[in-house]
């Protein structure tokens, strides 16, 4: 699944119409954490920051979730994007241009099974510089989730509040995931159940006819209190009030 027609416009937008140098060829979409940088030169490109965003963003929800990161970061700043937020864009565009036939490549395992990945990154974009801003102080979350082994849905967005420590952002992020994996299982049995899809009759309970979801997580201390409950402390407790509804 690609979708190079998109692509092709936002490369002719950004007027990136002349061939790629070496090392444009193997460049990444995001080289750093985007500041504010108010204190900068302003934004003072030919093309429009806010079209370009849009087809990024599409484009990044459809076909191309490698540069979702790199999207979001540069969208935060639509309301006063700075010279260096208009450098970032041509970062991408110009990884999009050396990557324009790349997309989803769909194999079905046959599994029936929605599963997820996810992680976070804690506090990622504070600097010492802007530590007074409090979108600087929110940690980012990312996941993916999948059906028979292909990707279907997949996010890279701040959180919505400040982790205290790894543990909290990566359970935050857990649990993010989790309020779209189980109305995703919940749909999915309703499709089939209305087409009469095959599912495992032996089973009474209509979620164990699905089959069992698995999310991959890398923290062992949110691992922990995830599947252990009596495993929290008057430190962790928040985490459960809050953030263990699955």
């Amino acid at each position: 699944m690609t979708q190079t027609g998109l692509i092709d416009d936002i490369i002719h937008d950004l007027g990136l119409n002349t061939p790629l140098t070496k090392y444009e060829k193997h460049n990444t979409p995001a080289t750093e954490v985007l500041q504010s940088d108010s204190d900068k030169p302003a934004f003072n490109e030919q093309w429009s920051y806010r079209s370009i965003i849009g087809k990024l963003n599409f484009l990044a929800q459809n076909t191309r979730p490698d540069i979702s990161f790199a999207v979001h970061q540069c969208a935060k700043f639509c309301n006063n994007p700075c010279q260096s937020h208009g450098i970032a864009i041509k970062q991408i565009g110009r990884y999009l241009k050396a990557t324009a036939d790349k997309g989803l490549i769909l194999r079905p395992d046959g599994t029936n099974q929605l599963n997820a990945y996810v992680d976070a990154d804690f506090c990622g974009a504070w600097s010492y510089e802007q530590a007074y801003v409090r979108d600087h102080n929110l940690s980012r979350a990312g996941y993916v989730i999948t059906y028979s082994g292909c990707p279907i849905y997949w996010k890279s967005t701040l959180e919505k509040q400040i982790a205290l420590s790894t543990c909290e952002a990566e359970y935050i992020a857990l649990s993010m995931c989790c309020r779209s994996l189980i109305p995703m299982r919940r749909l999915m049995i309703d499709i089939f159940n209305k087409f009469s899809i095959h599912l495992d009759q032996s089973k009474t309970d209509i979620n164990s006819k699905l089959g069992n979801s698995v999310i991959l997580e890398d923290n062992a201390v949110a691992i922990t209190l995830a599947n252990d409950g009596d495993k929290y402390r008057p430190r962790t407790k928040h985490l459960s009030i809050k953030w263990h509804h699955f």
